[in-house]
């Protein structure tokens, strides 16, 4: 029910962003038709979808225009199957799907493995686009807005799978990005240097970011040898049996780049709508979508590798 919650509130600060036609630090509105005249709510509409673009311009908007309404509505009608198979298996206080279960726990791999790996296609999609991304673009896009409604379930529901592992797994998971978070910010603010994103994220510095995987690789390394000597499940431990010592500390890595992704990410969704703040929900904390930003690529990706 939490998590549930959590996932509404950040959809609505995510399509307050993505679906806004300008940014509030921009006060011009959609340009007026050519005539002079004040431009028709066709012609508004026309400019937000395709950008008034004309010739071959028009085909790109136009491609992502049609990706985004079979998204979206591929998505709906997932989710209506995919609701009623969750709710089956959460409602098993017994049998076959009884908490604590290898079958429940497979059960939750079946059902949302291939939302997850949607989602962490989705984010390696979204790595290159932050590369090319302009801040100063209209924020409106069905696009993002579609992006929306597959990454921040797939994160709720990966979390939900952690849980269902133990509340310690949960936090071992959570971990990563706390770890990431924290020593980012530590050794960036000690060693400074070049920026990583300097129209994105101006505070963020290639040192830091260095200084985020080393703090994640540590974090894992150290979590694993934990779950070896105390019998206590943990991600790290689970990557570890899965995929060796060696794949252990490459997917760190890739979960560490991950976890500062999906934070320039949402500053990316920040900037284009003005805002400072996803939303004003927790005060001095900004709002849902500011304490989940980087959760939401790296719980996918985590639960994915561990299926």
């Amino acid at each position: 029910a939490f998590l549930l919650v959590v996932m509404v509130l950040a959809l609505v600060e995510w399509w307050r962003m993505t679906l806004a036609p300008y940014s509030l630090t921009d006060h011009t509105r959609v340009p007026a038709a050519e005539s002079g005249e004040e431009s028709s709510g066709m012609a508004r509409l026309s400019h937000l979808l395709l950008r008034r673009r004309v010739g071959w311009q028009r085909f790109l908007p136009f491609l992502t225009l049609i990706l985004a309404v079979w998204l979206l509505l591929r998505l709906w009608l997932d989710y209506a199957y995919l609701g009623a198979a969750l709710y089956e298996v959460l409602s098993a206080d017994q049998g076959m799907f009884a908490p604590g279960s290898i079958e429940r726990e497979r059960a939750f791999g079946m059902i949302f493995g291939r939302l997850w790996l949607w989602a962490v296609v989705g984010w390696l999609i979204a790595v290159i686009y932050l590369v090319v991304a302009r801040v100063n673009d209209i924020p409106f896009s069905l696009l993002l807005t579609a992006f929306g409604l597959l990454a921040v379930p797939a994160a709720a529901t990966a979390m939900l799978a952690a849980y269902e592992r133990g509340v310690l797994y949960l936090i071992s998971l959570l971990a990563i990005v706390w770890a990431a978070d924290i020593t980012a910010y530590f050794v960036g603010r000690a060693v400074g240097g070049a920026k990583l994103a300097p129209r994105i994220s101006p505070g963020k510095t290639w040192s830091g970011a260095v200084g985020g995987v080393v703090g994640v690789l540590i974090l894992l390394t150290a979590l694993a040898y934990w779950s070896q000597y105390s019998g206590q499940r943990s991600l790290a431990g689970d990557l570890l049996l899965v995929w060796g010592w060696a794949g252990l500390l490459l997917w760190g890595l890739v979960l560490a780049a991950l976890s500062i992704a999906g934070d320039l990410f949402e500053s990316l969704l920040k900037r284009r709508a003005g805002r400072k703040d996803s939303s004003r929900l927790l005060p001095g904390h900004g709002g849902v979508l500011d304490r989940i930003d980087a959760v939401l690529p790296v719980a996918p990706a985590a639960m994915l590798l561990v299926l």
